[in-house]
């Protein structure tokens, strides 16, 4: 027999799984880019977003390292052999971490704008005007219930 005490439990508990945010990229640059999901160890089948498309998935633990990148390129291939930037984010509870980075060796997005914000206008943001990763820390958190999208060519 079912409790109601049971019924409002896994409904509160249904609630706070469905209140996660998710990572997601707007492609509003003239050109294509590749987006490569890396986590748990492992990375997963690169995407291609058209201009004005967007990528997103829902904020998830990674339960092999602190985290999860979204690894973007303008050009295909593997992120690791070419410039490539990075949406890195940890779920940790109710927060999410959230950061942007250049790697590769280059600057993909050189001479466009990025802009990694929360949909929550309170949190802090990353703004890089030339697409260059300025001097500084990058990390940023919030509460983890609002997207956090990486805009390229904002």
């Amino acid at each position: 027999m079912v409790k109601v005490l049971d019924i409002v439990i896994l409904g509160a508990l249904s609630s706070v799984a469905s209140a996660i945010g998710n990572a997601r990229i707007v492609n509003n640059c003239p050109f294509p880019v590749t987006v490569t999901p890396v986590g748990n160890g492992q990375e997963f089948p690169s995407r291609t977003v058209a201009r004005g498309g967007s990528y997103s998935e829902p904020f998830t633990t990674d339960s092999r390292s602190t985290g999860r990148d979204l690894k973007v390129t303008v050009s295909p291939g593997i992120p690791a052999n070419s410039p490539h930037t990075v949406f890195g984010y940890t779920l940790a509870g109710s927060t999410i971490w959230y950061n942007l980075s250049d790697n590769g060796g280059g600057h993909p997005f050189q001479g466009h704008r990025l802009l990694q914000a929360s949909g929550n206008p309170t949190c802090p943001r990353n703004d890089w005007p030339n697409g260059v990763q300025p001097s500084g820390n990058q990390v940023r958190n919030c509460e983890a219930n609002s997207d956090v999208t990486l805009t390229l060519c904002a």
